[in-house]
């Protein structure tokens, strides 16, 4: 009893200061300009505290607006324990780091020991940069910035090379100069006494705070960085922050790959290694391997971009190129073998081809069928079973236009990440903005591998979506996959865009345009385009960061987008004053992973459809509603051009879901939400009011 008596005594110390440092009076108003304390906000970090001071599970939404970030933070920092912070990108570990934490611990006037902690491939290997030097005469357009990145090396200590102001990720020179987990030498490498990796590695296993993303959090939990030491074992607490993501990167993280990038970067590591790699058996087989992935791209180019492997094991070509590339591999690993015991680097070369041999076998290795299944329309009706699919696997390819990539997927990570949490004598804290179904946690907590009595809760936004936002959903729509859906989509939203340009002066908004795909993006681009004067911004023309600065810029700019702006893009006031929403965001049912668990689902008497393709549409759906309203002042308009959430029995499932914003069934009774300055908000028409649930209590959306 007196032990419990201690703790309850610890608990209610920690959320007293929690509750106190984020009060109207407290710290954080004195510090941050208009801060005020929200109840949403105080009701997290109490929460918060009352997990990390009582070592128990806890899984928080909170609504956007509620400020989630300081309410686990303060308690974070002032329990004193140690903790890992993991969100789902580079950018937002980057935010909590170098802006949000030292707020927080100047606030809270806190001396802690922290550090950030990212994945290799951000980080300078100085072995390899050493050989990009020596051989920067090989590649006469880049060597200017090859010397550059050499010199800057000299003074940047921790090497995270996004600092160095020249180079994008996506620059093949990045992966030249970084490691993989494949070509890191290790302890046997020259420089693992100056490795940027190590050093960030031991600063982190040395710091009380470490702040990392999802994906080096599940290869720490999963030991598979060979060579470093453990992280996560000494852990009293681990936050996930954007939760909501953690089970696609799992997705990525346990999937086996094989792709033309692994086997064109060990051919060209090979040619750095000069003399060496020039004998004549070397120089053959490398032009081999060479031919045969050009042919496999050729033969995959014929053949849908994303389908399952056994749908390109059955074409003659795209067959033969395979049977090609595992001869001509394994003829470079023969020529490969002579070489082993020269120096560390030929090791690691011999190694990595002998990896691809096993991996190429992994991924092509007859596996579970992805043909069949049921999609959302003949699965709805469905009833779940209690089959598990824990050990079936998928294969599937994604062809691009001079590369591929071979995949074998686990049908269901849930038992992995399961199993994997429960290893570390640790509690668990997951937050998002988006988690739950109309507050039910079910899906997160299945799909997250925790215990059904985790303890949830659900917090709404600040917000008053109520009077700050409007959904439209118009009528008489083709269905989406129906002929001329998008162009329908776009002729409907034109008065939406005429609204909100306003008289195109200061005042004038702008507007979000979010697609499920690439090809209604493109088809809409060029209807806009080819119709309109706007201001347009299409994804893929410029870096997403460049695309977000020029439209904050540019008053009553369009912004066209597909997945990767439904999330993580804050645009407030004016600037976005409407979010048009093509479809709901169902995974195609041609999909491969989708089709293949959707198979194994229906063999066992389950619906995939309601156990998961239903769900991560709708936080899909609230990810991307969740771009328009992002500050007390703001207001909006949020169309989405699927007359399925009116027609479908899993339409009330969305709305449920949805913030309580007003429903419109008119165009004019938008106008209010879109130019809120020219119409008084009391006048609103048509805009019917709604309970807490965002259902309407008269007429129908």
């Amino acid at each position: 009893m007196g032990d419990l008596t201690a703790h309850s005594v610890r608990s209610d110390k920690l959320i007293a200061e929690c509750s106190r440092a984020l009060a109207d009076a407290g710290p954080f108003a004195a510090l941050v300009p208009e801060f005020r304390s929200r109840p949403q906000q105080d009701a997290m970090t109490r929460r918060v505290a009352e997990a990390i001071a009582g070592r128990s599970n806890l899984v928080v939404e909170a609504g956007t607006g509620v400020g989630k970030t300081f309410a686990y933070l303060v308690p974070a920092v002032l329990f004193g324990g140690k903790v890992v912070i993991s969100t789902a990108t580079r950018y937002l570990q980057d935010q909590i780091y170098e802006k949000d934490l030292p707020l927080v611990l100047e606030a809270l006037n806190v001396a802690a020991d922290t550090a950030l902690l990212k994945g290799r491939s951000n980080y300078l290997c100085l072995e390899r940069l050493e050989q990009a030097w020596r051989s920067r005469s090989l590649d006469a357009e880049r060597s200017d910035v090859i010397e550059r990145v050499y010199r800057w090396s000299k003074t940047a200590p921790g090497g995270d090379i996004s600092d160095f102001d020249g180079l994008g990720e996506d620059d093949p020179l990045w992966a030249s100069m970084t490691s993989t987990s494949e070509n890191c030498l290790g302890a046997g490498c020259p420089k693992y006494e100056q490795c940027c990796v190590v050093k960030a590695r031991n600063r982190a296993l040395e710091a009380n705070l470490v702040v990392v993303n999802h994906y080096l959090l599940l290869a720490d939990m999963t030991l598979k960085e060979e060579g470093f030491g453990q992280l996560l074992p000494e852990v009293g607490t681990v936050i996930v922050d954007e939760a909501h993501q953690l089970g696609d990167i799992a997705d990525q993280f346990f999937s086996t790959a094989f792709t033309s990038h692994q086997v064109m970067q060990l051919l060209h590591d090979l040619r750095g290694e000069g003399d060496e790699a020039k004998t004549p058996a070397l120089t053959d087989a490398s032009a081999e391997v060479t031919a045969a992935v050009k042919a496999m791209v050729q033969a995959l180019s014929r053949l849908p971009s994303r389908e399952a492997t056994s749908v390109a094991l059955k074409d003659d070509n795209a067959a033969a190129a395979q049977r090609s590339l595992a001869w001509a591999i394994g003829r470079l690993a023969d020529a490969l073998r002579p070489l082993e015991g020269r120096s560390e680097q030929l090791d690691n070369l011999v190694k990595r081809c002998q990896d691809l041999q096993t991996q190429f076998m992994l991924v092509l290795a007859p596996g579970d069928d992805a043909d069949g299944g049921a999609d959302e329309d003949t699965a709805e009706d469905e009833e779940p079973g209690t089959a598990s699919q824990a050990c079936a696997r998928i294969g599937w390819y994604q062809a691009e236009a001079n590369s591929f990539r071979f995949y074998s997927s686990p049908a269901d990570v849930t038992p992995l990440l399961g199993e994997k949490q429960k290893l570390y004598d640790a509690n668990w804290i997951y937050t998002s903005a988006t988690l739950s179904l109309g507050g039910d946690f079910s899906y997160f907590l299945s799909r997250s591998g925790l215990d059904e009595g985790c303890a949830c809760v659900a917090l709404d936004s600040p917000f008053d979506y109520a009077e700050q936002a409007a959904l439209y959903v118009p009528k008489n729509l083709p269905e989406p996959g129906r002929p001329g859906h998008t162009e329908s989509v776009v002729e409907v939203a034109y008065p939406l865009l005429e609204m909100v340009q306003g008289s195109r002066g200061g005042d004038a908004g702008g507007a979000f345009f979010l697609f499920t795909s690439h090809r209604a993006l493109k088809v809409a681009a060029e209807k806009i385009g080819g119709e309109t004067d706007y201001t347009l911004l299409v994804q893929g023309t410029a870096p997403k960061a460049r695309l977000i600065r020029r439209f904050r810029a540019a008053p009553g700019a369009v912004l066209l987008g597909t997945a990767s702006f439904w999330e993580g893009v804050d645009v407030r006031g004016a600037g976005l004053r409407c979010v048009i929403i093509d479809k709901l965001p169902f995974a195609s049912p041609a999909d491969p992973l989708t089709r293949g668990r959707s198979a194994l689902a229906a063999r066992a008497g389950r619906s995939y459809f309601r156990e998961a393709s239903l769900p991560e549409a709708v936080i899909a759906l609230r990810q991307g509603i969740g771009r328009l309203i992002r500050d007390e002042a703001d207001a909006g308009v949020v169309m989405i051009g699927d007359t399925r959430l009116r027609t479908r029995n899993y339409g009330r499932v969305f709305l449920d879901s949805l913030p309580p914003m007003k429903r419109c069934s008119r165009v004019e009774s938008l106008r209010p939400y879109l130019c809120p300055r020219s119409v008084d908000r009391r006048s609103r028409e048509d805009g019917n009011p709604v309970n807490n649930r965002g259902e309407a209590t008269h007429g129908k959306a």
